[in-house]
Order: C-alpha cells, then sequence, then structure tokens
C-alpha cells in the first residue's frame, strides 16, 4: 500500500464513522470551497469513466471539460479510452452518416 493510500484509507475509515448528518454537513462544506468541488468532480469523472459506468461524453460533462481535453487528462494518466464498435455507429448515427 502506498502512503496515498494509506492516507486516503484513514480519511475513509473515519469519514464512513461519522454520523449521516456530519457526513452531510461534511460535504456541503467541500462543496462550498468550488475549487474542491470541482477537483472531486473531476477525479469522480476520471473514476466513473475508468470503470466503465459513464461514457467520454458523459465524463468530459462532469469534469467540466471538453471531450478533447477530457482525453488528454486521460492520456496523462495511462488510462485507455473504451471506444467500441457500438460506440463508433452510434456516433456515425448521431452525425447522419449511417442510419
Amino acid at each position: 500500500m502506498t502512503q496515498s493510500q494509506a492516507t486516503a484509507e484513514v480519511f475513509y475509515t473515519a469519514f464512513r464513522a461519522l454520523k449521516k448528518s456530519e457526513r452531510e454537513a461534511f460535504i456541503k462544506m467541500v462543496l462550498a470551497d468550488e475549487k474542491l468541488a470541482e477537483e472531486i468532480l473531476f477525479i469522480v469523472a476520471l473514476v466513473l469513466f475508468e470503470q466503465e459506468k459513464l461514457t467520454l461524453a458523459q465524463a468530459s460533462k462532469i469534469a467540466g471539460l471538453h471531450q478533447h481535453e477530457f482525453q488528454k487528462e486521460l492520456a496523462a494518466r495511462n488510462i485507455a479510452v473504451h471506444y467500441g464498435v457500438e460506440d463508433y455507429k452510434r456516433d456515425l448515427r448521431t452525425v447522419g452518416l449511417i442510419k
């Protein structure tokens, strides 16, 4: 386990130990910090994209970035862009090249 992972585990454990109302208060405090809220949304978008729970378009939107910029961030973190045949066909239909 890396130092970052160990630190994250401590914070996770502490957060889980809070009462629901305390967790809500903490999240409200974090989200009140605009810069921190943007960073959290960016990280959530990265993780959910990597887990294939969001499309590139969805993750980019949540991250607040153009898809090209989001792809650069993925590349910088060695996260593969999952783009299969069905995605390609859907994109072709979207631009009207196929029905």
